[in-house]
């Protein structure tokens, strides 16, 4: 009669494990718009344009900016001293929305983590994308308040979300994470 033995080294996994909890311990996940607001790029206007729909922005008339609605077939009446941009939360919305998933599926990763079949930046990474995602289903799902009258002939028939007009703000959702 014929058999085998098996040994295996706990001890090297449990340290692997701890290895990954301690990376964990700091780490901090960031979802949104990323860039420096100080650049002269894209990726600034898109952290503007992040921030000016997040929270919402007035914004003082300007005689450049009376030429400009001028230029595009939108005189401003005189007596029209701010434009106001409303708050279109589509970052805090979809993380107040979803915190109980969030917490579900973080636990559930990290259970993995300690089991030891899943690393700390395999688990970041499943976690970022996930939260990417929510972001960019809340860009599409984000309702009101509606377009003025004047952004809506702007966009000549773009009748999606208020948020979604080139898709360069959804495409510019993602996550970072640091350690």
């Amino acid at each position: 009669m014929g058999g085998y033995v098996s040994i295996q080294d706990n001890n090297q996994k449990a340290n692997r494990v701890i290895k990954e909890l301690q990376k964990l311990k700091g780490a901090k996940l960031k979802v949104g718009v990323m860039g420096e607001n100080n650049q002269q790029s894209d990726e600034a206007d898109m952290v503007t344009i992040a921030s000016v729909h997040e929270f919402g922005v007035s914004i003082e008339v300007t005689e450049a900016m009376r030429g400009w609605f001028m230029w595009k077939g939108f005189p401003l009446s005189p007596s029209t001293t701010e434009i106001n941009i409303p708050e279109r939360s589509f970052i805090r919305k979809a993380f107040d929305k979803n915190k109980k998933d969030l917490r579900k599926k973080a636990n559930r990763f990290y259970t993995q983590v300690i089991k030891g079949n899943m690393t700390a930046e395999m688990m970041m990474d499943k976690l970022g994308t996930w939260c990417v995602r929510l972001v960019q289903e809340t860009i599409d799902d984000v309702d009101s308040p509606p377009l003025s009258g004047m952004t809506q002939q702007m966009r000549k028939g773009n009748e999606g979300s208020p948020l979604q007009d080139t898709g360069k703000l959804w495409q510019s959702i993602q996550y970072e994470v640091e350690w």
